[in-house]
């Protein structure tokens, strides 16, 4: 025991038992009694949630069958899983452990190299002198500028820390720039979850180290509401107004030119908000766009077809309005908005999608999901789904090789 690893505290949930930067043995049961990592506080954690301890030199963690789950770089585990220096380890929601061992991904933002790299982002040659020389001192975050991002989508997630479930769940989209982000979209992939909200991921995305250079931030409100049009409007303006007031309070992101909170069906607009926004422009000087962006009009845009397979009335490159007032199908039948020629056993043939609106926010929804034998679902943005709230650019491949894109004003 008393050779164990230790574990350190990312990140907890205010009140809770364990602070930032506390650090515990990676060893023993974690849980909410009688556990040697004892956290009361929080409902998603079981009485007996998880298990920290050590095998042949190797540390491990291991789920017990709790109702929230253990994850492991963003990946849900329900087994034993053997962990590597600098593995995050989270217990749902907000509460964040790293295995310790290696330096974490940092660098001094008042360093000679970063300020000639704020001088001109977009100039390579800048990024690779820093790579260089984060490379000479056998920097971790020297490989990372020097490729771009991480070795794959799983050093990614490790790298994100506080922000790999969410990344590895889709909530969090993100633009690479040299290994840092450059935009970030933060969504609700879950449908009407009791309570979800973006505030932890919106806090850990403002301080995190690797969104020092960001340059947009997106939220998609409409996600994490019922609709703007029922009771919860207040409480997404009031969550609007806090999410402002911690980018006001945060450190200056030198190169932050757009935040927005949105698609909304109509402003949302109060006093509050307002000071909020004009205290958050005051802290970062180069902010120039946002924060609330209304949905207007919205078209479908065929990007790439099958052969032998055509979209009656829309050639490779040209887009369609959507219509509000009937349904915008997408199928083989006469009958659709956008009508599918196809070979016969075409894949195509099977296409069954429609486009509408939800609540203001518009929907693409696989209505022949249930009927396929041949397992061809809708993907968006290389994701499987039946039923996605859209947003623009989100691309739409409901069979192999056709594909369009969302576009809205």
């Amino acid at each position: 025991m008393s050779d164990a690893p230790w574990l350190e505290v990312l990140s907890a949930p205010e009140g809770l038992e364990l602070q930032v930067g506390q650090r515990v043995r990676c060893a023993g049961l974690l849980g909410r009694r009688d556990c040697d990592i004892t956290v009361t506080s929080m409902d998603t954690v079981g009485r007996r949630h998880c298990r920290f301890g050590v095998e042949k030199g190797r540390p491990f963690v291991e789920d017990l069958q709790s109702t929230h789950g253990t994850y492991v770089n963003g990946v849900s585990r329900h087994e034993r899983v053997e962990l590597s220096v600098g593995d995050c380890i989270e217990v749902p929601r907000g509460l964040v452990l790293r295995l310790t061992g290696a330096p974490p991904l940092a660098f001094d933002s008042k360093s000679q190299l970063v300020q000639q790299v704020l001088e001109a982002p977009h100039e390579e040659t800048r990024w690779r002198v820093w790579a260089d020389q984060l490379l000479e001192r056998g920097d971790p975050l020297g490989e990372r500028l020097a490729r771009g991002r991480g070795a794959d989508a799983a050093d990614d997630a490790k790298a994100l820390t506080t922000l790999a479930r969410t990344f590895v769940d889709g909530g969090l989209e993100i633009e690479w720039r040299h290994g840092f982000i450059r935009r970030a979209v933060l969504r609700n992939r879950h449908q009407w979850p009791p309570g979800e909200t973006w505030i932890f991921e919106w806090r850990q995305l403002l301080s995190h180290p690797l969104a020092y250079f960001i340059e947009e931030i997106e939220l998609d409100v409409l996600s994490y509401t019922r609709g703007i049009d029922r009771a919860d409007r207040a409480d997404a303006e009031g969550r609007i107004v806090t999410s402002l007031e911690q980018l006001a309070g945060s450190p200056r992101l030198p190169l932050l030119k757009s935040v927005r909170f949105g698609p909304s069906p109509r402003a949302l607009w109060n006093s509050q908000l307002e000071g909020a926004w004009a205290r958050a422009v005051v802290q970062h000087p180069t902010l120039r766009e946002g924060p609330i962006w209304v949905a207007r009009a919205a078209w479908l845009q065929l990007l790439a077809t099958p052969p032998g397979v055509t979209i009656a009335g829309l050639e490779v490159g040209a887009q369609r309005k959507l219509f509000e007032d009937q349904e915008n199908l997408v199928g083989a039948l006469p009958d659709c908005a956008f009508a599918i020629s196809a070979p016969e056993r075409s894949p195509s043939l099977s296409v069954a999608l429609r486009l509408d609106r939800e609540h203001g926010l518009w929907v693409a929804e696989d209505i022949a999901a249930g009927q396929r034998r041949d397992e061809q679902p809708l993907y968006v943005n290389g994701r499987r789904c039946t039923h996605h709230r859209m947003r623009p650019h989100d691309r739409l491949e409901p069979a192999p090789g056709l594909l369009f894109r969302f576009v809205m004003e």
